[in-house]
């Protein structure tokens, strides 16, 4: 099964950790109308994690997918919810922060899981809190 990433044009910076004899530096991914996806295939992680990255978003398409895993997902525009960040429990619900992601400008996104509660930061600056959670998807 093929699971898609972007559903729309967008532009992707990961932050990934490298060890020191590594030189990771302006580097970015750009994804086109919904068939380029990036497979890190590795479980998911439950409890705490953070997760970041730069994205422009280039066009709207009422739904995207960040980042997909095997039980949940991280949202660049949630189902039904007007465009905003958000995540996913598969199976279950859409959960949106409340902030949408502009187009055409770089914004940084984090999303922090204590265990109880994930938080969004948009360019270093706390965004908005919800008490939903899910596992850090990794499996896409």
């Amino acid at each position: 099964m093929k699971t898609y990433l972007f559903q729309l044009s967008t532009y992707l910076l990961l932050i990934f950790c490298f060890p020191n004899n590594l030189s990771a530096q302006n580097f970015g991914l750009k994804f086109s109308a919904g068939s380029d996806i990036v497979n890190i295939n590795r479980d998911d992680i439950s409890g705490e994690w953070t997760v970041e990255f730069w994205v422009k978003k280039t066009a709207t398409s009422g739904y995207s997918t960040a980042i997909d895993g095997q039980s949940g997902k991280i949202t660049l525009e949630s189902w039904g919810n007007n465009g905003k960040v958000g995540i996913t429990q598969k199976g279950v619900a859409d959960w949106a922060f409340n902030y949408v992601v502009p187009v055409n400008q770089w914004k940084h996104l984090a999303f922090v899981c204590d265990g109880s509660s994930t938080k969004l930061f948009v360019n270093g600056v706390f965004q908005d809190q919800m008490s939903n959670v899910i596992d850090m998807p990794l499996y896409a």
